[in-house]
């Protein structure tokens, strides 16, 4: 893993994010589409929930901050499954059936309905033409991924020197500490496609390009804390409340209110929002250091580990 998380210096930055939008994404989501980076593409994958109910969260998360398929970011359809085939692996007891926290006042969203519809282009092949229409364009474009790497594998295949045309790639996912949250040693979004994983960071060992991994302890370390968080989403009687923060409480209630004593009293971790905050150049003073990391893929107790050398 590699980079700067500062952007500061570059003329014009577009983010293209790769999601399995469960509840902390719809977090993570909600902060990129609400800064004052454009946030051209989104890309589905399974992960968290289903791929059919990523792509309904998706358009929700959208709608809820007041975009739609003309004025907000395209939404374009991946992957399924994991490279192998093997059927996906989900996070439904943390993230609710519909992954978004199984909130009852969340009204449906038509999907037929063209300003809500997906777009027709596959993941893969909208982050290679975006890749380069910025290169035509002269913007940079940083890569944000919060689910399996699945996605980006296939782009990745396609068009080998992807990574050099992206100006930076985020990646939240592995455990440089051996401890994971899926298995004892692997965390959930590598564990969910370890093939995926390893032909990601494979690309960049063998063609460069910089990438940024914001791995599971990070984001433990990084809580919101609760009283910041309640008053973020649940505001008092005196204060005022936007549909984006009337979403985010609705989806969030499920898996965070009333949640200190199992999270933990220091916080709310919610793991996406941290790489989505590094890709904006919100954290200061990160520690990065560059390693080289390998996934492990046949290990029966270790499979999906993110081995580290840090020599």
């Amino acid at each position: 893993s590699t980079g700067k998380p500062c952007f500061a210096s570059m003329a014009e930055t577009w983010l293209a994010i790769d999601t399995d939008a469960g509840v902390d994404d719809a977090v993570a989501l909600s902060v990129a589409l609400s800064s004052n980076v454009p946030v051209k593409l989104v890309t589905t994958c399974f992960g968290n929930c289903a791929l059919d109910k990523v792509n309904v969260n998706v358009a929700k998360i959208r709608r809820a901050a007041s975009l739609n398929a003309q004025s907000g970011p395209r939404i374009c359809v991946g992957a399924d499954r994991p490279l192998l085939g093997t059927p996906p692996m989900d996070a439904e007891y943390f993230h609710g059936c519909d992954g978004l926290g199984d909130a009852e006042d969340i009204a449906p969203i038509d999907m037929t309905d063209p300003l809500h519809a997906l777009d027709t282009a596959s993941a893969a092949d909208a982050l290679i033409a975006l890749s380069e229409q910025a290169e035509a364009q002269g913007a940079a474009l940083v890569l944000v991924t919060l689910g399996p790497l699945t996605n980006i594998a296939h782009a990745f295949a396609r068009c080998p020197l992807l990574p050099t045309r992206l100006a930076r790639t985020v990646c939240m996912g592995g455990c440089a500490n051996a401890r994971g949250n899926q298995s004892r040693v692997a965390e959930f979004n590598i564990a969910a496609d370890p093939e995926a994983a390893s032909a990601v960071f494979r690309a960049f060992e063998c063609h460069g390009g910089e990438m940024i991994v914001v791995p599971w302890e990070v984001t433990l370390a990084s809580p919101v804390p609760w009283p910041r968080f309640d008053a973020m989403l649940y505001p008092t009687p005196s204060s005022t409340s936007s549909s984006l923060r009337s979403f985010l409480a609705s989806v969030c209630r499920s898996a965070y209110k009333g949640k200190a004593a199992e999270q933990g009293d220091d916080g709310a971790i919610v793991c996406d929002a941290v790489a989505v905050a590094v890709a904006l150049g919100a954290v200061r003073g990160l520690d990065v250091e560059r390693v080289n990391v390998e996934v492990e893929l046949a290990g029966q107790l270790t499979r999906g580990q993110t081995v580290v050398d840090f020599g």
